[in-house]
């Protein structure tokens, strides 16, 4: 009998820890798309920002430039894992670290990466640098078919 319970426990572990994690990645490119639209109308202001993505430090940041200081900051989840950048600049004082530096009128170039999960699921995000308009997609080809045009 308590076997029979530690099995079916154990599914029922199982079977909600995917769930979860989808909705943590759900949850992670609403962030994202959150923190551009903050960062393109804190740029719009005049402030001088880069959007900073470090995976050593599993962090997404808006900085302010000029004071280098973090205005805002959401953790990468650990079950979600950056795959291909597109768009970034790397940070040369940095280990794994890439940037996106916007401009006065809150533009930036196109921008974006592969979010992965350990079952496979991959969600490819990108930023459209003159009007951050996101498009997320649940395959690569639309991403990269957004990227060309750019």
């Amino acid at each position: 009998m308590v076997a029979i319970l530690g099995a079916l426990t154990a599914v029922a572990a199982l079977s909600v820890r995917q769930p979860l994690k989808r909705a943590e990645l759900e949850l992670f490119v609403e962030q994202l798309k959150a923190m551009d639209a903050n960062a393109r109308e804190h740029a719009s202001r005049g402030e001088t920002l880069s959007l900073e993505l470090d995976l050593l430090e599993s962090s997404f940041a808006l900085v302010n430039d000029v004071r280098k200081t973090r205005v805002s900051e959401i953790s990468i989840p650990p079950s979600v894992q950056i795959g291909t950048l597109e768009g970034f600049k790397k940070i040369r004082s940095r280990d794994q670290a890439w940037s996106v530096r916007l401009s006065e009128f809150g533009t930036s170039s196109t921008y974006g990466f592969s979010l992965g999960l350990a079952d496979r699921t991959q969600r490819w995000i990108v930023f459209l640098g003159l009007t951050g308009q996101p498009y997320s997609f649940e395959s690569r080809d639309p991403f990269d078919s957004i990227l060309r045009v750019q």
